[in-house]
């Protein structure tokens, strides 16, 4: 065969399967779209569509993966879909096969208007990232190879940084009155992030280098995800460490199997955390205990395990279907759906701003907490457009959430980018559903631009020249080896 036909013959085999892949993936927004009005308008039983919408799911993984994709590893439209269904809409049909229910509030919100909205919420995000796999793979143009440029020096800097910032926090949370760490009052909530984005850039560096650095690395990752542990930051460590598995996977390009596996054995990690927190916060209730016997320990771990992974959820879901109800029928008002701009201002600026945590008021009006309680209830990402504009602030809140997500899936296309790298470290602010709408966009917005001077400094290390002669009169470039 000559080398003109072999090219016509490669031409023409590229072109059929570009075809069919645009075909399959016009075909799972579609039927995407018709999951998401089913849930909204009580087409199908919604014991149904929660297998047809995890199968949805699974297809545009299944797709991505037979293209030689993986954005849906990192694409964070795609794994807040993925979170808000299994939890608060999947597992939720899975609490009719558990012995024991709390209470019939329980009972009532599974499969109510509030759990409809999120699975809809969930297909409708999902178009989203299938939309912008779509236009990736039709416009090839925008894909360019970017080379990882290795920067021992920024490396050793980040990994002080980290090991520093994890003492100071540990020191800080145990002697709050200390007069040496008062400076640290205000760092201390801009730890996390900080340390996420250095955690994936080193993650990132790593990449081809040798088992020292790569030992390195997982000792500081131990190291920190400890700290933050020890510190009661709750499930933030345990998104921190979602966000680099995951940034890995996809930059290694791992095989689909191993991503399955390395997923359960990350389920299996966070379970044991989440074990690990509950120890830490209430001693008594450890599974440590020697008292205990090993059936019981058993049976308290499981009780911990539902808890965590179904009736927190239901218990929110519950909250958002009281929300619901409360707000149904009234009027829109365009002045209040500027509700979460001023989470978008820093408190520097505005000193007097008024506090976006408002769980403590949801848990009195929406779950039936008493008044005079300390308990703080979530209303998810859906409450607050609700409450400010019923359906119609809904459907305007979720188009600029899902406008939003969709860039930043965009920007995420190249793993090798140190923009995937900069959405991969604010993963964990960008899928946890189970926030306010005003606290979501101000966490965003907020530790964007905390981590920003890191992205800058990162950038200009790797393609500025100039840089590379600033650092050098500084002192701070080693020198490289021939």
């Amino acid at each position: 065969m000559s080398a003109r036909k072999l090219k016509g013959s490669i031409r023409m085999h590229v072109k059929y399967y570009g075809t069919l892949f645009i075909w399959h993936q016009t075909i799972i927004i579609a039927f995407a779209g018709l999951v998401a009005a089913s849930f909204l308008f009580y087409w199908v039983p919604i014991e149904v569509l929660r297998y047809i919408a995890i199968i949805i799911i699974a297809a545009q993984v299944w797709l991505e993966n037979k293209n030689g994709q993986g954005l849906f590893i990192t694409s964070p439209p795609f794994l807040l879909s993925c979170i808000s269904l299994f939890f608060f809409s999947f597992l939720q049909g899975m609490t009719v096969y558990l012995s024991e229910i709390p209470t019939n509030d329980f009972v009532n919100s599974v499969g109510s208007d509030a759990e409809r909205y999120i699975a809809a919420f969930a297909m409708i995000i999902l178009i989203m990232h299938a939309s912008v796999v779509l236009y990736i793979n039709t416009n090839p143009a925008t894909e360019q190879f970017i080379q990882i440029k290795r920067t021992s020096y920024l490396s050793i800097i980040f990994i002080f940084l980290i090991i520093i910032l994890t003492i100071a926090n540990v020191i800080y949370f145990y002697s709050p009155f200390d007069q040496a760490m008062s400076y640290y009052r205000t760092l201390r909530f801009l730890s996390p992030p900080l340390q996420a984005f250095m955690l994936v850039y080193l993650i990132r560096q790593g990449i081809g280098r040798g088992g020292k650095f790569k030992a390195l690395l997982a000792l500081v990752f131990f190291i920190s995800f400890s700290g933050m542990l020890s510190v009661h930051e709750g499930k933030i460590p345990i998104f921190i460490a979602m966000a680099a598995s995951l940034y890995w996977l996809r930059l290694a390009n791992v095989s689909i199997k191993r991503v399955i596996l390395i997923g359960i054995i990350f389920v299996m990690l966070g379970i044991g955390g989440v074990h690990v927190m509950q120890s830490i916060r209430t001693p008594h209730d450890s599974l440590k205990s020697s008292e205990e016997t090993l059936e019981a320990t058993a049976h308290m771990f499981q009780k911990i395990l539902v808890w965590k992974t179904m009736w927190r959820q239901t218990d929110t879901v519950n909250c958002l279907k009281n929300a619901i109800s409360t707000h149904r029928g009234q009027p829109f008002i365009l002045s209040k759906q500027f509700f979460w701009l001023k989470g978008l201002v820093p408190r520097v600026i505005w000193p007097e701003k008024p506090s976006l945590s408002l769980g403590q008021d949801y848990s009195t009006r929406y779950c039936g907490f008493p008044s005079k309680g300390t308990h703080s209830s979530s209303i998810t990402l859906l409450g607050q457009p609700v409450i400010h504009g019923d359906w119609v602030g809904l459907f305007i809140h979720v188009g600029i959430l899902v406008a939003g997500l969709g860039g930043l899936a965009w920007l995420g296309q190249d793993p090798r980018s140190l923009s995937s790298a900069s959405i991969a470290a604010l993963l964990p602010w960008l899928v946890d559903f189970d926030q306010d709408f005003a606290m979501y966009v101000a966490n965003a917005g907020k530790f964007f631009l905390v981590v920003l001077p890191l992205i800058f400094i990162a950038g200009l290390s790797e393609r500025n020249q100039s840089a590379w002669r600033l650092t050098k009169m500084l002192g701070l470039q080693t020198r490289q080896k021939p």
